[in-house]
């Protein structure tokens, strides 16, 4: 009876998922952070990617504009625009639009730096109540540099939910690359 106990426990926290785990879904490997968006420049156009797991793409603008603070006050920012990544010292990542020399528009959002990764979002709960209840709601978003000069954004929510011995999860996640750009083709 404990070993069957402590199964029913385990399984569920070997699958929370890892950025690691949902990194191997990038077109390369992710590289170490280093400097890698310090002063750095990305197209505004997502990359092409042989899996996309949404029909929708998304602007390197839209998708960091939807962890700022003050969501009402977003710009549009043509498809066009360079962005550029600025680290600010107190864990926030200022983001600047430019269209040729001219500043379009900037926001900060806050990050947290683990590992490889810049984490816009990272949540995990868990509810556990052994054989009756349970329920895990994962929600994480991060940014990592790719070894293929590409910026990779990763969002995957999951929520799971057990009920005696019946279950039922509903999961998705967004992938997008956007490709560097050197300062000397601007």
């Amino acid at each position: 009876m404990r070993i069957i106990l402590l199964l029913f426990l385990c399984i569920p926290i070997i699958g929370c998922s890892s950025a690691r785990k949902l990194s191997k879904d990038f077109s390369g490997k992710v590289s170490t952070i280093n400097t890698a968006f310090e002063g750095e420049y990305y197209s505004n156009k997502p990359a092409e990617i042989k899996q996309r797991f949404t029909v929708k793409e998304y602007t390197l603008w839209d998708f960091l504009s939807f962890y700022r603070s003050d969501i009402d006050s977003t710009e549009k920012i043509p498809d066009d625009a360079i962005i550029r990544f600025t680290v600010q010292p107190d864990s926030y990542l200022e983001v600047t639009a430019f269209k040729g020399n001219d500043k379009l528009s900037s926001f900060s959002i806050s990050t947290r730096k683990e590992g490889n990764y810049l984490y816009l979002k990272k949540n995990r709960s868990m509810v556990p109540i052994p054989v009756v209840y349970f329920q895990i709601k994962e929600d994480i978003s991060f940014l990592a540099p790719l070894d293929n000069n590409r910026l990779g954004i990763m969002n995957y929510n999951d929520n799971t939910l057990w009920i005696l011995f019946f279950g039922a999860s509903n999961s998705g996640r967004t992938i997008e690359e956007y490709e560097r750009i050197s300062f000397d083709s601007l």
